[in-house]
């Protein structure tokens, strides 16, 4: 064997443990990145874990919050009554809302009333057939004067 077929064999088995060397540090950091999604997964399973006991709680949350409303809105056709003003029509209630808001349709943002004006362009067409929570308060006001 020649001076120059020694080389080449030598220069390949460089090339071969340079890359035996790369490969197996590529391995390594495959390991530590697989022990970290492990650690990842094993978190995000507790969390999940931990999120399951909201819903019953939610759920009693929009219950009291529905008899809440639905009182409010007693109390309003009373104050509405005292006051001589009819009385408001029947607006869709908090768990209708939330159904509708779950559904994809957005439910909308609450109207600003300054005197009996509604400064809300998606309720205007509501405001302006005679009916709404936000005409009645604005009656009762304009009744009491404030």
């Amino acid at each position: 064997m020649g001076a120059a077929t020694v080389a080449t064999l030598v220069i390949v088995g460089i090339i071969v443990a340079a890359l035996a060397l790369f490969v197996f540090a590529i391995a390594l950091g495959l390991q530590k990145l697989s022990g970290k999604l492990d650690t990842i997964t094993g978190a995000l399973r507790g969390i999940k874990d931990q999120t399951k006991p909201v819903t019953p709680v939610l759920t009693g949350i929009l219950t009291d919050v529905s008899a809440i409303e639905g009182a409010l809105t007693m109390v309003l056709g009373e104050v509405g009554k005292a006051l001589g003003a009819a009385p408001p029509p029947p607006s869709p209630s908090m768990s209708e809302a939330v159904s509708k808001a779950r559904g994809g349709r957005r439910a909308p943002a609450p109207s600003v009333v300054r005197g009996s004006v509604v400064e809300d362009e998606e309720w205007e067409d509501e405001e302006e057939e005679g009916g709404g929570m936000a005409a009645a308060v604005a009656a009762a006001r304009a009744r009491m004067g404030s």
